[in-house]
């Protein structure tokens, strides 16, 4: 097993790289947050809905050095990557089948057979920050430790960014997450361009989520209007006061959509896959 870290930078590196080697990489369910009141001489409670708290991501492992003296520098080594006050994303491979090395010839490097290897085991990556301390104990060039993570912000795992483009007057989009998508909250960029047949009005309707984003004029195939989280725009300029002020939003799914007040657009949606 092995984990990748990624940082807000770009930075990007394997636990491997630093003579780590990932026992687990065990994630817990996503606790809920419930909100319960009371009614005099009412028996039970009041169920006011519940939301999701952080998760933990816990990940024993191991640090081999290749001389005693090496293992301080080993553990500094971690010590400079892993704690960091700014949250960063993990992820995690593991093998596809048991590790087994492929014959080698004399003084040649040992090599893994095909499909042996550490991979990426899902598109999921989780944005977090290191709960506790952890500490190494050294037996003689080794040492072990135990990695608990938080999530921050958001404790779904998420994808990389998905980039999907529509032309006509209806299309259907599928998020293949099992969590539903808000503008305010989770990453949606809808961009409509093109736009030809627009006389007085403009209107994008999920008909899935009965969401509309209507806008109260005419669009022509000069302009561009993006819904960027809560920001909307037309050719970069502020526009929100020109529509319903409603924002389209993603079912688990598939999402139907109709265009209406228009003979024909393009529809760039960029969004995240989210999952519990």
């Amino acid at each position: 097993m092995d984990m990748m870290i990624t940082k807000k930078n770009g930075d990007a590196r394997l636990l491997e790289e630093f003579g780590v080697t990932v026992s687990d990489f065990v994630v817990s369910s996503i606790p809920l947050l419930a909100s319960y009141g009371t009614i005099e001489g009412r028996h039970g409670t009041v169920d006011y809905g519940a939301t999701y708290g952080p998760r933990t991501i816990t990940v024993p492992f191991s640090v081999e050095a290749d001389e005693l003296e090496r293992f301080p520098q080993k553990r500094d080594e971690l010590f400079a990557f892993l704690v960091d006050s700014e949250s960063y994303y993990i992820r995690e491979l593991r093998r596809a089948n048991h590790h087994n090395y492929a014959f080698a010839k004399t003084h040649e490097v040992a090599r893994d057979l095909p499909d042996t290897g550490n991979q990426l085991s899902t598109e999921k990556s989780y944005l977090v920050r290191l709960q506790n301390t952890f500490n190494l104990e050294q037996m003689l060039t080794s040492g072990e430790g135990e990695l608990v993570y938080e999530t921050t912000e958001l404790p779904f795992g998420e994808s990389g960014i998905v980039k999907k483009t529509f032309t006509g007057t209806q299309f259907r989009l599928l998020n293949e997450g099992d969590v539903n998508i808000h503008p305010f909250i989770q990453h949606l960029k809808i961009t409509i361009r093109n736009v030809t047949g627009s006389n007085s009005y403009f209107e994008l309707e999920n008909t899935t989520t009965k969401k509309k984003f209507v806008v109260n004029e005419r669009i022509d195939n000069i302009h561009k209007v993006v819904m960027d989280g809560s920001v909307v725009t037309r050719n970069s300029l502020q526009f929100l006061r020109n529509t319903n002020r409603e924002f389209i939003e993603l079912a688990s799914g598939w999402n139907d959509f109709r265009i209406y007040g228009a003979t024909s657009a393009t529809v760039d949606v960029e969004f995240k896959r989210y999952y519990k």
